[in-house]
């Protein structure tokens, strides 16, 4: 039962982890100095819709690394769950982004000749 718990753990903590790799790789990697919830606040912007997501899963972490109070199944399944929709929507934000034409929306002011 001990072996289970402890993997639970690891598997919250782990999703997390795997959160703040692909946020980094997207450019907003956390910084040494910030904690869980700050970061959370800085990235609330960037990851639009998937905010849900990040807060879910930070609290999850939170939990697992910071709290002697058990981590069920449920847990590692809803922090699994979150990280999945988490980089869905971002790449869901980036194919969006992608689709729009450069020049969309702007409007340039007349040649002069």
């Amino acid at each position: 039962m001990r072996d289970t718990a402890i993997s639970l753990r690891k598997a919250v903590i782990g999703a997390y982890v795997k959160m703040e790799r692909t946020l980094a790789a997207r450019g907003f990697p956390r910084r040494e100095s910030e904690a869980p919830l700050e970061y959370l606040g800085r990235i609330l912007a960037i990851v639009e819709g998937s905010g849900h997501s990040a807060r879910r899963l930070t609290r999850l972490f939170e939990r697992a690394r910071f709290s002697p109070h058990e981590i069920d199944q449920r847990m590692k399944d809803d922090a699994i769950e979150s990280l999945v929709g988490l980089r869905a929507q971002l790449e869901a934000d980036a194919a969006r982004h992608r689709s729009v034409p450069v020049d969309a929306g702007i409007s340039m002011p007349p040649a002069v000749t």
